[in-house]
Formats: C-alpha cells, sequence, structure tokens
C-alpha cells in the first residue's frame, strides 16, 4: 500500500474546504472592474449550474425511481443517494456551468457595449476577463480534489445505498477480486459488508495458493473469513481446503479436497493481507481514487496476468479530466466578446460544439 498518496486525502480535503476562502481573498484585493466582473460571472454560474443539476437530477431519478418507491423510506434513500453523489456530480456539471456561464455574461457585457467601455479606459482585454481564468482555475482545483478519492467513491456508495433500498443492506460490493503478486495468492470475495473496516467478515472467500513456478498449490474455501487487527490473523469458517497435484490436470479427484477435515474456525497466521488491502483495489476502476489505482497498478505490474489498460486509463482521466475546465474558459472567453453587430450567436454555437465534442 502506497502510504503517502493515502495520506494526501486530509491535506486534499483541508485545501477544498478553504477553496472559498481563497475565492474570497482574491476577489478583496481585486481592483473596482475585477469585483464588477465577478459578481457578474459568479451570479450566473450559480444560475447555470443549479439549473444543470435540476436537469440531471430529474433524469436520474427517473432511472432510479423504481427502485426507490419499494423501499420503507423511499424519500430518505433518495436524500441519502443525490447527497453521496454529489461530488460525482459537481465534477460532471462544472465544466458545461463555466461554459454557459461565461458565454452568457460576455455576451451580455458585449451587447451593452460595457466591454468596449472598459477597453476605452486602458484596460486589456487579458485584463477583462482574468476573473473568468481564476474561476475556471479554481473550478479545476476543486475537480482535481474531488477526483483524487471523493468522486470515485461516490459511485461506489450509489451502489450500496441502491441495494440497501432493496434490502439487500448486509452487501456493498459483491465479487470482488484481487491478486498479491508477492505471495502468489489470489482472493476471491463474494460480497463484504459496509463495516468491513470495522471487523465485519467477508462472505464466500476463495483464496488460490500458487507455488512459485506458477503451478497451483491448494484452495481455500469458506463461508466467511475476519481479519483481528490485534493479532493480524484471518480467520476463516467453514473451511474446505483442495490440494493440487502439480502437472495434473483436474479430473474430478485431482485436486482433492483433503481427507482430514481442516479445523473449524481455521485461522491462518503470517499472510500480510488486510480488508482494505482486498477490497478497494479489488473494486472495478471506475470507484477507485488515485490512492487505490496506485495501489492496484503495483501490485499489477506490466507482464502480470492482469489487464493494466482499464486501471491506468481511468489513472490518467482522474488527472487529465480537471483540465477541462481550463480548456472552457479559453474557448469560451474568445468567442463569447463580440465586438460589432453580428451578435454572439456564432461564437455561442461554435463552442458549444466544442465542448459537446469533448464528451466523445
Amino acid at each position: 500500500v502506497q502510504a503517502k498518496a493515502h495520506l494526501l486525502r486530509p491535506v486534499i480535503a483541508v485545501i477544498l474546504c478553504f477553496l472559498p476562502a481563497i475565492a474570497g481573498v482574491l476577489y478583496y484585493f481585486g481592483d473596482t472592474l475585477a469585483r464588477y466582473v465577478s459578481r457578474q460571472f459568479v451570479a450566473i454560474f450559480v444560475i447555470c449550474l443549479l439549473g444543470l443539476y435540476a436537469v440531471w437530477l430529474m433524469a436520474d431519478l427517473g432511472d432510479n425511481i423504481n427502485d426507490l418507491k419499494d423501499s420503507k423510506d423511499a424519500v430518505g434513500y433518495a436524500v441519502q443517494l443525490y447527497l453521496a453523489r454529489l461530488p460525482e456530480v459537481m465534477v460532471t456539471l462544472l465544466p458545461y456551468s463555466l461554459l454557459l456561464s461565461i458565454l452568457y455574461c460576455l455576451g451580455r457585457l458585449s451587447r451593452s457595449r460595457e466591454i468596449v467601455a472598459m477597453i476605452q479606459t486602458g484596460r486589456g482585454l487579458t485584463r477583462l476577463t482574468l476573473p473568468f481564468f481564476v474561476g475556471g482555475a479554481l473550478a479545476a482545483l476543486l475537480c482535481a480534489g474531488l477526483n483524487y478519492q471523493w468522486a470515485p467513491a461516490a459511485v461506489a456508495a450509489e451502489n450500496a445505498i441502491l441495494r440497501k433500498a432493496k434490502g439487500q443492506e448486509g452487501i456493498a460490493e459483491p465479487n470482488i477480486r484481487f491478486r498479491n503478486s508477492d505471495d502468489r495468492r489470489l482472493w476471491m470475495i463474494g460480497s463484504f459488508p459496509p463495516d468491513y473496516n470495522r471487523g465485519a467478515p467477508l462472505r464466500r472467500v476463495t483464496v488460490i495458493q500458487e507455488n512459485k513456478d506458477g503451478s497451483l498449490a491448494n484452495i481455500l474455501s469458506a463461508k466467511t473469513a475476519s481479519w483481528s487487527p490485534l493479532t493480524r490473523n484471518w480467520t476463516f469458517t467453514d473451511p474446505q481446503i483442495a490440494d493440487c497435484t502439480p502437472g495434473i490436470a483436474p479430473d474430478g479427484e485431482s485436486p482433492d479436497f483433503t481427507k482430514a477435515e481442516p479445523p473449524n474456525p481455521l485461522i491462518q497466521k503470517g499472510w500480510s493481507e488486510v480488508p482494505a488491502q482486498l477490497i478497494r483495489p479489488g473494486q472495478p476502476a471506475s470507484q477507485l481514487g488515485i490512492p487505490d489505482l496506485n495501489d492496484w497498478l503495483a501490485a499489477n505490474p506490466t507482464g502480470t496476468w492482469a489487464s493494466r489498460g482499464g486501471h491506468l486509463t481511468h489513472w490518467h482521466y482522474r488527472w487529465a479530466q480537471p483540465i477541462n475546465c481550463l480548456v472552457v474558459v479559453l474557448l469560451a472567453v474568445p468567442l463569447g466578446v463580440v465586438f460589432t453587430r453580428r451578435g454572439a450567436s456564432g461564437g455561442v454555437a461554435v463552442a458549444v460544439f466544442l465542448c459537446a465534442g469533448m464528451l466523445f
């Protein structure tokens, strides 16, 4: 486990909490013109963000209404669901809210000839549009911080809440797989509870142990598996152990379960894995933040059995997606400023078309 990446999470959370304060300090030290443009931009940006969120909420609620209405507390689960998904939605909607608000703000300033008047006072266009670039940079920082951990975790939280609404509250995520390349063990976990970090047992666990040459050594199957942080031992209930014979294909007799039943419960000492190490990297790549993706990629280097493409793509996406906010500003500012009578409709259409292409 790459501890440094995990230790950065509280630091990033604190920085995200201070982003409004940073924006307030920048506004305080700005001149009168920068404050005026900032007020116009922020007011429209908030309206655009809330409007896009309302549209998204209605569309997503239509997809999940069947799962929510059958639960005992549909309203409560709906509130939990959309509060949990807020980081994911913010990352998705911020670039498009920036686009619409900048285009509308610059279009209105252009129609009222305020931009021409500002330029005639001796201020350049770069200085006039600086508040938009500052807003884009702050939005990019917010997206980067949320993408580090909380936006991907919102996807897992959505699945857990929907399963709880359907009465499957004991399951956080089914079918987890993790490979310990150093100790040559493959873990397959049927399901795990949301409170697995507090000692709740994993369910339907299979552990495949390999020899150094890559051949199968044995297969351990158990109803549950729990880990003790005090003794650092694994405890398996209802265990079954199959010993594998090297060089002989399974034919119904080989591998054979040992004739002498193992002790129940079976206590396994000396294994290096811990529940968090198994569960987080074993989840789908879309549900993993930067620290967990680092762990997965480190545990599955190039040349191993695992396909790294999906996880590596998500790792790059987590870092690249915040740049969309800056790209949107670079597209919207020159296309939103108009000095002629033709209006801003042409520039708006081009900007919307280019940003729509970012979806594909």
